[in-house]
């Protein structure tokens, strides 16, 4: 190779890729100094410690790292983060009570952390995640609602049925509240109940169910049937 070749080949091709080179090294050592750190015990300190933003964004993440692999297999956690984010989510509640009602992020701290608990479909969360039922919020009840079908939490079944059992009652007396039904429930929650009973699969849920088969939403009706199918009952064959 002559030197003006060399010349040329250093200037359009091994000039370039040395720079090309240069700078993929810089980017991933600057993206790893700069990194977010996303473990489960620094979200756990930015949710309970953070500002309000801060907080539900590390909720929200939190659901995304704990998310299970498989709908048969649960996340695997020992009891000492379980018991963490069960004290984490409990600590919400006192939390969003200190929250002004016009605030529209109010209900996402806890909301996210639900749908965490959802996530690792683990029935230890159960008995913790009922407390969400009792909400006056929609928003609270039907991520309890969705997570207590995830983790297929049986004992969650009478109590989704004691909810949403005075829907009728409400609608003819708009604003009713009761201990069981904080307000009234509409078309979008008991459709989030009805697909949760069929997780569950508690053949208690069955009269109700083939009620819904009824029902003025198809959508609701659809995922009657399903559930209804799932438990062995074919109720809903057109």
């Amino acid at each position: 190779m002559t030197s003006e070749q060399y010349s040329r080949f250093y200037s359009f091709f091994l000039l370039p890729l040395m720079i090309a080179v240069l700078g993929s090294l810089f980017f991933i050592v600057f993206e790893s100094m700069t990194e977010e750190d996303n473990g489960f015990e620094k979200l756990i300190s930015d949710i309970n410690d953070g500002s309000h933003s801060k907080r539900w964004h590390a909720a929200y993440r939190l659901g995304v790292e704990l998310s299970a692999n498989s709908e048969s297999e649960a996340f695997p956690m020992d009891d000492r983060q379980k018991n963490m984010l069960i004290n984490t989510y409990e600590n919400s509640i006192d939390y969003e009570n200190s929250i002004n009602d016009k605030n529209p992020d109010k209900y996402n701290l806890r909301s996210y952390l639900i749908i965490a608990m959802g996530k690792t479909r683990d029935s230890y969360y159960g008995e913790a995640l009922l407390k969400g039922l009792s909400s006056e919020s929609s928003v609270i009840r039907i991520s309890t609602i969705q997570s207590l079908g995830e983790i297929q939490y049986k004992p969650a079944s009478k109590k989704i049925l004691d909810l949403i059992k005075f829907s009728d009652c409400c609608k003819e007396n708009p604003g009713i509240k009761t201990i069981t039904c904080a307000s009234c429930i509409d078309d979008i929650e008991i459709l989030t109940s009805v697909i949760a009973l069929g997780k569950i699969q508690d053949k208690e849920s069955i009269p109700f169910l083939r009620k819904m088969l009824n029902y003025e939403q198809p959508n609701v009706t659809w995922d009657a049937a399903i559930a209804l199918a799932k438990m062995g009952d074919d109720s809903g064959k057109s």
